[in-house]
């Protein structure tokens, strides 16, 4: 579940038996008799299926132990503290390792890897890496691409609001640059203030989280970890310079069909020619011999001003 790029491969060996380095994830299967763990760091393998078997199945509702789980959090606080350069650059080590100390506390009962993953990603965001993420195992990641849990538009954040910058959804009625005033009945600002500690960046630059959050997959996926999926959104809306408030309610788009989607939502400016039928030029724009005469005319024109 992490990533990270901020120093070389590290090797470690979890106590399910599988060896891990710094980079990235896997669900890892423990060995008949213990317990499976989730938290793999760089991937033995990388939890796809081999050439020719059969697709990982995955399970939201599996879970895993306690007491796997706070290992695996242990696991994460020594990567972290040994392999990181910059680790306590941002933050003081003291105030991290409260941090992962409350979350060990919180952790009282079993936990899917969803509900795992989702305390881990301030843990992580606190460390201010913008190059240090958690990332899902490769089955949980294609779950949560088939689910409609996108919301059906592009938003962007400005002055501590939110506005509809691309209508992804096929209600005609939402109009870009209406400002989204809530999202299921929750208020915008609220919202993303839930969402911004999952967020990391460098240097904690909120702009940066900003901007992330702006791309549809990134909202969608953590709205729907951090307040439950559902497939389809009620959006409160207020037209672009109009007092009226109004509610939609608009159906979630799959992760994997995202793309065709801001495809269509692009707008086409038919006017603009083809690069091939643009009109050519018949002397270059630039020549050896125009630049001398443009600055010896220059030089004159300045000898003569002085």
């Amino acid at each position: 579940m992490i990533k990270s790029n901020s120093k070389g491969p590290m090797r470690m060996r979890m106590t399910a038996g599988i060896a891990v380095s710094v980079v990235a994830c896997l669900v890892a299967t423990a060995p008949a008799g213990q317990e499976d763990h989730l938290l793999c760091i760089n991937k033995v393998s990388d939890g796809q299926q081999e050439a020719g078997s059969a697709p990982v199945a995955f399970d939201p509702q599996k879970t895993y132990p306690a007491e796997a789980l706070k290992e695996d959090l242990k696991v994460l606080w020594d990567m972290l503290e040994e392999g990181h350069g910059g680790f306590d650059r941002y933050t003081p080590a003291s105030v991290l390792k409260q941090s992962f100390d409350e979350a060990m506390t919180g952790i009282t009962g079993p936990l899917t890897e969803l509900d795992f993953y989702l305390r881990l990603l301030p843990l992580i965001a606190e460390v201010k890496d913008g190059h240090t993420r958690g990332q899902l195992s490769s089955p949980a990641g294609s779950f949560l691409d088939d689910q409609p849990i996108i919301v059906p538009v592009g938003l962007r954040f400005l002055g501590g609001k939110a506005y509809v910058f691309r209508n992804l959804s096929s209600d005609a009625s939402i109009k870009e640059g209406a400002e989204l005033l809530a999202i299921n009945g929750m208020p915008a600002g609220e919202v993303l203030l839930k969402l911004l500690p999952l967020m990391p960046s460098d240097a904690g630059i909120p702009t940066r989280k900003l901007r992330q959050l702006e791309f549809p997959a990134a909202f969608g996926r953590l709205f729907a970890l951090r307040f439950g999926r559902a497939d389809s959104y009620r959006l409160r809306l207020r037209p672009r310079q109009s007092k009226e408030v109004r509610e939609v309610t608009v159906p979630g788009i799959k992760g994997k069909t995202l793309p065709g989607s801001l495809m269509n939502a692009i707008p086409i400016r038919p006017n603009i020619p083809p690069v091939m039928s643009l009109p050519s030029v018949e002397r270059p724009l630039y020549s050896r011999s125009r630049a001398l005469g443009t600055t010896r005319k220059r030089e004159a024109s300045l000898t003569r001003n002085s």
